[in-house]
């Protein structure tokens, strides 16, 4: 199946579409992304932005797309406008992951915005709004819009393990999930430090763990 082929699978109306199409919601760093017509260029400008922007928190991220990203595509779907990354995997298969364009303004009408750690603003506001595999939607960090609360659950485990949450439920949030129970989650009233708590729905949590340490490895865990 060719790649656009199996894109269709997973997304409603989805179409290539032309930077120009998208230029007033383009920034200047993603429009000279796509206005690269050769190949190499295109990639090695999506790694300047990764770099310039997030290149201490998501460096093995960052080094794995560096070894391995084949090509980015703009596409417009139902879910909004985003990047599609093209991905030698480490089996040598070739799969897909996504990040939606980010629209600073967009980003700034969620209610607590402006309590998350700024290297999270950073990430949203300049690389992308959410990263992740393309067909399930999770192994990644989530879109802004779809960040959840963790008070919005009911998680069975609390009972189960006789667990003494030492966070509050109602100002933690969930920023990535891995679709098989795992969740890196933050305290937005307490992320002076960006300790973050790894979550699982059937596990013992794991508290005090640095958010873009487990981001990293959780991400480039996915591209195995």
């Amino acid at each position: 199946m060719d790649k656009f082929g199996f894109l269709k699978q997973y997304r409603d109306n989805i179409e290539l579409i032309s930077v120009n199409d998208i230029n007033s919601y383009i920034s200047e760093e993603w429009r000279s992304v796509f206005n690269e017509k050769i190949q190499h260029n295109r990639i090695q400008n999506t790694i300047n932005i990764w770099k310039k922007h997030c290149e201490k928190e998501l460096r093995n991220t960052i080094s794995y797309l560096s070894e391995n990203l084949i090509d980015v595509s703009l596409v417009k779907t139902s879910y909004g406008i985003s990047v599609i990354y093209e991905l030698k995997m480490m089996d040598g298969s070739i799969d897909y992951y996504e990040g939606l364009l980010c629209i600073n303004d967009y980003n700034k009408k969620i209610a607590m915005w402006d309590s998350i750690p700024e290297s999270l603003k950073t990430f949203y506001s300049f690389v992308h709004n959410g990263f992740y595999y393309y067909a399930s939607r999770n192994m990644g960090i989530l879109p802004i819009e779809k960040v959840t609360c963790m008070n919005d659950y009911d998680w069975g485990i609390i009972e189960d393990l006789n667990l003494k949450v030492p966070f509050n439920m109602e100002s933690t949030y969930i920023f990535f999930e891995t679709g098989m129970g795992g969740y890196v989650i933050l305290d937005v009233a307490n992320n002076h430090d960006e300790n973050s708590t790894v979550w699982f729905s059937a596990n013992k949590p794991m508290y005090d763990k640095n958010f873009w340490d487990i981001v990293d490895e959780w991400i480039v865990m996915g591209f195995n």
